[in-house]
């Protein structure tokens, strides 16, 4: 999400549907998707506080986060 320069448009949910959830395949199944998509991303939101993501009625906004590694010039050196 670092990558991007700007908000996008929102990522439909049927589209997030196909590229992570084909087993859901039903006016239900979005619902179930959406559902499920939705508490994955919570966990993920623990590991990476920093994604700037706004879940909408019709899909997923994406705007520019601060990566979640520091660039390696930006790390102290492990050893």
């Amino acid at each position: 999400m670092s990558y991007t320069q700007r908000a996008t448009r929102p990522i439909r949910w049927e589209a997030l549907m196909g590229q992570f959830g084909s087993s859901y395949n039903s006016e239900q199944g979005v619902r179930d998707f959406k559902k499920n998509f939705l508490k994955a991303l919570k966990v993920v939101k623990i590991v990476y506080p920093h994604a700037n993501v706004e879940p909408t009625e019709t899909g997923l906004i994406l705007r520019p986060s601060r990566p979640h590694v520091l660039p390696s010039n930006a790390q102290p050196d492990l050893f």
